[in-house]
């Protein structure tokens, strides 16, 4: 009965420990699955990563990765509250023997679904509580949209009549996810954010303060800027939405 009794004990100990151990690191999950399978062959790994990383002397490392089917890689580290200075960097990252994990600069990260989890110096997880802040996410992307000139031709249900130069515009700009455009009247310029799934937002929005008179449009346009969370591109014509409401606004790709 005592020799049960101490299985069962010790069974329930190693539970609970592989519970909290799981707890403590999110990613520990995720590092062995992806012990058991290629990432390199069963992944979309090729794009754009980014996060902040913490420093011992700075308030983070802006980290800017982009890793190509050809193998070669851009690396943008920026010291936040240490300097304004951007280092860049351009070569080639090699894969471990499972294909799990890249090679950059002699640091590893591990190559998850949509995400790159920088490991520590043993080519492990790294846990405790700041184990998140080593996760670089995956941008989004979507060469329909950006480096596109879009016009406006529909505002909240009703088409735009205006002479071509004063036609509200938009241009999306992937290099460093900024918007530019032109409200029929003012040019705006500010920050855009593209995730998965068709979802786009527009931020930190700033215009330029000319008064124009017998202008329609402007005041409706900035509202639709601030309001929308998603979109669709159908064959020319791309569309601003909110949730899943009716068009917002609506332009056609100039050529």
């Amino acid at each position: 009965m005592k020799s049960t009794l101490l299985k069962i004990t010790l069974f329930s100990l190693l539970f609970i420990g592989c519970k909290t151990s799981n707890k403590e690191n999110p990613h520990h999950l995720e590092a062995s699955i992806l012990n058991k399978d290629s990432s390199k062959k069963n992944l979309d790994w090729a794009g754009t990563y980014v996060g902040t990383i913490p420093c011992a002397d700075c308030s983070g490392i802006k980290t800017k990765i982009t890793i190509k089917k050809d193998l070669t890689y851009t690396k943008q580290v920026e010291y936040l509250g240490k300097d304004t200075n951007k280092t860049i960097t351009k070569d080639q990252f090699t894969w471990n023997d499972l294909e799990n994990t890249i090679n950059i600069e002699n640091v590893s990260y591990m190559v998850g679904k949509n995400t790159l989890i920088q490991l520590n110096k043993q080519k492990e997880s790294i846990d405790g509580a700041l184990a998140t802040k080593y996760v670089l996410q995956k941008i989004a992307t979507d060469t329909k949209l950006t480096e596109v000139k879009w016009y406006l031709i529909e505002l909240v249900g009703k088409p735009i009549k205006a002479a071509q130069k004063n036609i509200p515009n938009l241009t999306l700009d992937s290099n460093n996810n900024r918007v530019s455009g032109f409200t029929g009247c003012n040019s705006i310029s500010g920050n855009y954010d593209l995730k998965f799934g068709n979802r786009l937002s527009f931020s930190k929005t700033i215009s330029t303060k000319k008064h124009c008179f017998n202008n329609p449009y402007e005041t409706a346009f900035l509202g639709v800027i601030e309001k929308i969370d998603n979109y669709t591109i159908h064959n020319d014509t791309l569309s601003l939405h909110k949730a899943k409401m009716a068009p917002l606004a609506k332009f056609v790709r100039v050529k």
